[in-house]
């Protein structure tokens, strides 16, 4: 491809140094744990003072070690989502890790981390519009199949489920500003956009391995959503449309169907979500959420390809208009 094709934060990111895939890679896991410390040690420090009366009440009962740590662990991922709730806005340190990283380590420009400031209104309200349409979708396929049947919740917490509004913006911008913005623009670099799109996709995709209930079907759903989010952002020259659709899929998900959210703990929701009797859970992806479902692997892979044809177009025509 002709570099004039390239969009325009490819070609920034190529302007500083690039590393070979397992070092963009290690550096990408590395900002991440060392971002990710303060808000671990508050959520730990927050479970660990919530969960304390019920430990206190297991000590006295005799219950062994192993039994207090299960219970804990138990509750940790389905009793309480203040928890989970503080771990998505203390995403924030994510965002900040990566721009001190790119822009102040790696000397690379805002645009080569896919901070575009041209049109990033536009491009985040159709993020939204994407990612929104995208989960309705799935939702709408697994009702119409009969897995599944929703109900509206008595009393929604209106006030907890904008909070998760907000922390599902700020956690959906981290990981593309890690994932896309970093890893995939870095990758770039040094190898084509094909094999950055691939492999920063692929450990988007890992990066969920230890969630409760991961499966390959999982594995390979998600590193299809990173394929999606690697295509808008190229399409878009901006990170913006990826952040928004990625909350979007995340926020409706949890927040609004009552899903499970890649594994994680349910949080207050306008529908609850109840899976038919005698069905299995291929279709709907199950305790881990859609995400590990057949429904969301077409939706993925429909999008995929509409988003790779569109991109194409885009590009031969850039090619052309630099060949006249």
């Amino acid at each position: 491809m002709e570099t004039t094709a390239l969009p325009r934060c490819v070609r920034e990111a190529k302007k500083s140094r690039g590393k070979n895939w397992i070092l963009e890679s290690l550096l990408a896991l590395a900002v991440m744990a060392v971002a990710s410390m303060p808000v671990s040690i508050v959520s730990t420090v927050y479970l660990f003072i919530s969960a304390m009366p019920m430990m206190m009440e297991m000590i006295g009962s005799g219950s062994s070690f192993f039994e207090i740590y299960n219970a804990v662990r138990t509750y940790a991922v389905s009793a309480d989502s203040t928890a989970f709730l503080i771990m998505l806005i203390g995403e924030i340190f994510l965002i900040a890790g990566v721009l001190i990283f790119c822009l102040l380590i790696e000397k690379r420009t805002p645009r080569g981390t896919g901070l575009s400031p041209r049109r990033c209104i536009p491009k985040y309200l159709l993020g939204w519009v994407l990612g929104a349409a995208m989960m309705a979708l799935i939702a709408a396929m697994c009702t119409i199949s009969g897995d599944i049947r929703f109900v509206p919740v008595s009393e929604i917490r209106f006030g907890m489920i904008l909070l998760f509004l907000l922390g599902y913006t700020i956690q959906g911008a981290a990981e593309e500003f890690l994932s896309r913005g970093q890893h995939m623009l870095g990758l770039t670099r040094r190898y084509g956009l094909a094999t950055a799109v691939l492999l920063s996709s692929i450990l988007f995709g890992l990066l969920h391995v230890f969630n409760s209930h991961f499966s390959l079907l999982a594995m390979i759903n998600i590193t299809l959503s990173g394929i999606c989010f690697a295509l808008i952002t190229l399409i878009t020259d901006s990170i913006f449309c990826a952040c928004a659709m990625h909350t979007a899929w995340n926020f409706l998900q949890g927040n609004v169907f009552g899903f499970s959210v890649s594994g994680n703990p349910l949080s207050p929701s306008v529908l609850n979500v109840t899976l038919t009797a005698g069905r299995g859970a291929l279709w709907t992806g199950g305790a881990f959420g859609p995400e590990a479902g057949l429904a969301a692997t077409v939706v993925l892979l429909l999008t995929a390809l509409v988003l790779f044809l569109i991109f194409s177009l885009k590009t031969r025509r850039q090619e052309n208009v630099s060949a006249q």
